[in-house]
């Protein structure tokens, strides 16, 4: 018997890893992600001027998007306005708008811009976004108590209250200060 040379067919990849590839669907994707952060930039700067005055909007049980729009201020409109809300006083406070780098630096890079490291841009403000709430919350928090932001947010309250509960005040300065 003849041995018989098996040919090996270079598998061709499928429609969805040529379209993902494709030069265009970069472009496209980062283009709409960098004005989506943008966005979203817009409407947590808009949220330290315009914050207090939507507080009670969007804090409130029963209204309708109609009702919403007509008393909102916040220069994005009631998403806007509720995304804020939610990223800075329900999420991990001021330190939010650091997170914003990583959507910027991919966008960034699909767009062919810049060369850089992406593993940076991506490290670096998720690090800072989980030190930062603890921080401003143990130094801040009870000076703007009253004020309509959650300076560390949930996050860094919790944090925070959960150290001063187990190691006390001066313990949790001092993981503060080493983690610096």
């Amino acid at each position: 018997m003849a041995e018989k040379k098996k040919e090996k067919k270079a598998k061709q990849p499928s429609r969805v890893a040529v379209f993902l590839r494709d030069e265009r669907f970069h472009f496209a994707f980062g283009a709409i992600l960098f004005f989506v952060s943008l966005y979203v930039l817009l409407a947590l700067v808009s949220f330290f001027f315009t914050g207090g005055a939507d507080q009670s909007i969007v804090l409130a049980d029963g209204l309708s998007r109609a009702d919403m729009k007509r008393q909102i201020v916040n220069w994005t409109g009631v998403n806007g306005a509720l995304i804020a809300h939610y990223m800075i006083n329900n999420g991990f406070g001021v330190s939010v708008i650091v997170l914003l780098l990583i959507p910027f630096a991919i966008a960034i890079k699909l767009l062919g811009i810049g060369e850089y490291s992406l593993w940076k841009w991506i490290v670096f403000p998720l690090l800072f976004v989980v030190w930062a709430p603890l921080m401003l919350d143990f130094f801040l928090g009870n000076l703007l108590a009253t004020s309509f932001v959650n300076i560390g947010g949930v996050y860094g309250e919790f944090l925070s209250d959960y150290l001063m509960t187990n190691i006390g005040k001066p313990g949790t300065f001092f993981v503060i200060l080493a983690s610096l």
